[in-house]
């Protein structure tokens, strides 16, 4: 937040996060739910984007697919994390992914980085589905706003050049189309009961979201 971040450094933050998890797990014990939002957030936030970075995404979408695990979750570090992926793939630099990928020397590609941001999402809106009463107005407005963002649900399928709207490919979009449609209509229920607790800009969110998901 201090507009000061270091590519090499966050790598070495990331090393370390795969560290210490892995040396916690040979004594039984997991890092904290917080400690991985917290972690991707940071890279979001200082707009890092590296191989580092999109190993550390698929990092933790490797750990979202344990339930028990996805349940500890608080709504904040759920809509954070999905704040965090949508970020960093809205704010990916331009250019040929393949280039790119060669000059940085990475070991994950940004086909697997959004494959890692897809299978996030869609746990992320199985848990605003399901506890939608524990979501505050802001990580409502957070979750929705990133699925729009990289058009995860959406009934569109297709990049537009002229408005820069990004469609990520999924070879499940029917599932997801639906899985997002019943999430948008269960949020619908539940923020109207309680919109004057929603501040402008969350209001701004949610109506851009189901416009740009093309919710009817």
């Amino acid at each position: 937040t201090a507009g000061r971040a270091d590519s090499p450094f966050f790598d070495v933050l990331a090393k370390r996060h795969f560290e210490v998890t892995a040396e916690m797990k040979k004594i039984g014990q997991d890092a904290r739910p917080q400690e991985y939002s917290n972690a991707i957030w940071g890279f979001a936030t200082a707009g890092i984007t590296s191989n580092r970075q999109r190993e550390f995404v698929c990092y933790v979408a490797s750990h979202f697919e344990d339930p028990d695990f996805v349940s500890q979750f608080k709504p904040q570090e759920l809509s954070n994390t999905a704040w965090s992926c949508a970020r960093l793939i809205s704010k990916r630099p331009n250019g040929d992914d393949t280039i790119m990928e060669a000059n940085d020397g990475s070991t994950v590609s940004f086909a697997e980085e959004e494959d890692a941001v897809l299978r996030i999402l869609r746990i992320v809106a199985s848990a605003l589905k399901e506890r939608v009463e524990e979501f505050k107005p802001q990580e409502i407005s957070n979750v929705l706003w990133s699925c729009a963002t990289v058009g995860f649900g959406s009934v569109e399928t297709e990049s537009h050049p002229s408005n820069g709207y990004i469609f990520l490919k999924s070879d499940r979009h029917e599932e997801d189309k639906a899985q997002v449609a019943h999430t948008l209509d269960i949020v619908s229920t539940s923020a109207s009961l309680r919109m004057n607790r929603f501040r402008t800009q969350e209001l701004n969110n949610l109506a851009w979201s189901y416009a740009r998901l093309g919710h009817r």
